[in-house]
């Protein structure tokens, strides 16, 4: 049996894939773009695919870990299949997981699908169509749903795709974009003078005129001279005051805006939010971050797994131990109250903190201290 199911058929109109931006110039950013082109962006989907991809997965029989689930994707790290997973998710609301047609013992998945590929057909299948710069070359396959795993990050009653993000953010991405623009055109397209030339005695406009004139011709090259200036002249460099020209509060705004979107808190993006925060709050936040944000993400990679992976009784799960991990005094300081008040022993201290056993098997502080 063939791995890959080529057809000719024609490519079915894609109409989730890309976000109309009603701007002065008008013209479509797709998801893609919005991340290379707005930094904002870019550091929320970041924020978010790195910190799922850098949780441990274990898995659970009858709500008992088991083992850490691993080894899951083919031809790359379990970290990039994750990365990768959550950014689909997090810029396009779906994400495609490639399973080969023989699901041999520990088998593997194949491949995440860029999620712009991939459209659903009135039949029930997905017709996935390669573009030319895809390493395997332009092609088409058909995929029936034991050969691919569509996993929704926010879906509606009834509707075949999943919504992200950036679908509620049309207008702020449109004020960023064109923010971007202004600010950049400001000095390139000649809008703001770079300086000018101040005297206490009063020229005439034609005297004015000519010291201009002058200026540009000895001074506006690429090269740097000496300027010497006589007649009182004084040269005065301009720039612009970003606080003044309220370009550092409406980048923020914007800034702020786009990671309510996400979901992401401000703090996360170098974003002041108007708080001080200490470690209590930080860690708080975190929290807060993991219980309202990341489980959007995690929670359906989990189903996708347990559906396609876990046996009967299996479940498989994220582990967020690693994002809630207080500062080392803080934990030794719990580990030994945990350990003098008897719930806890020194191995499963050690254990938590990746350490192997005590030698003779030393299983609570008395017994450790003695040894």
């Amino acid at each position: 049996m063939a791995l890959f199911r080529r057809t000719s058929d024609a490519p079915l109109k894609r109409e989730q894939a890309e976000i109309d931006i009603p701007v002065r110039n008008k013209y479509s950013l797709d998801p893609d773009r919005a991340v290379q082109s707005l930094s904002a962006v870019f550091r929320c989907v970041q924020v978010i695919s790195h910190s799922t991809a850098n949780l441990e997965i274990e898995r659970l029989t009858a709500g008992n870990t088991v083992g850490e689930f691993s080894g899951f994707a083919y031809n790359m790290t379990d970290r990039e299949f994750i990365s990768r997973t959550a950014t689909s998710l997090a810029t396009y609301g779906n994400a495609y997981w490639r399973k080969p047609v023989l699901k041999l013992k520990s088998w593997k998945y194949i491949d995440v699908i860029h999620p712009s590929w991939v459209t659903y057909r009135p039949d029930g299948l997905y017709q996935v169509t390669y573009p030319s710069n895809y390493i395997g070359g332009a092609g088409m396959e058909i995929l029936d749903k034991d050969q691919i795993t569509h996993i929704r990050f926010l879906a509606t009653a009834g509707a075949i795709y999943g919504s992200s993000p950036l679908s509620s953010l049309r207008s702020t991405l449109s004020f960023a974009r064109d923010l971007n623009d202004y600010a950049a055109s400001i000095y390139t397209d000649g809008q703001y003078p770079s300086g000018y030339l101040s005297t206490d005695q009063q020229l005439p406009p034609t005297v004015a005129e000519g010291v201009k004139k002058s200026w540009r011709e000895k001074f506006a090259k690429a090269e740097r001279d000496i300027a010497v200036l006589t007649g009182g002249l004084k040269y005065e460099a301009l720039s612009i005051n970003p606080t003044d020209a309220a370009f550092v509060e409406a980048f923020n705004l914007s800034v702020q805006d786009i990671g309510r979107a996400f979901g992401v808190p401000a703090s996360f993006m170098g974003v002041g939010s108007g708080d001080s925060l200490n470690y209590t709050t930080s860690e708080s936040e975190t929290a807060r971050f993991i219980q309202t944000t990341l489980i959007n993400y995690t929670n359906p990679i989990e189903d996708a797994f347990t559906a396609d992976r876990g046996a009967a009784a299996d479940t498989i799960e994220f582990n967020f131990d690693s994002l809630l991990r207080a500062d080392t005094a803080s934990r030794y300081d719990a580990y030994s109250k945990a350990i003098a008040s008897g719930w806890m022993s020194v191995d499963e201290v050690r254990s938590k903190e990746g350490m192997s056993p005590m030698r003779g098997g030393a299983s609570n502080g008395t017994q450790s201290a003695a040894q």
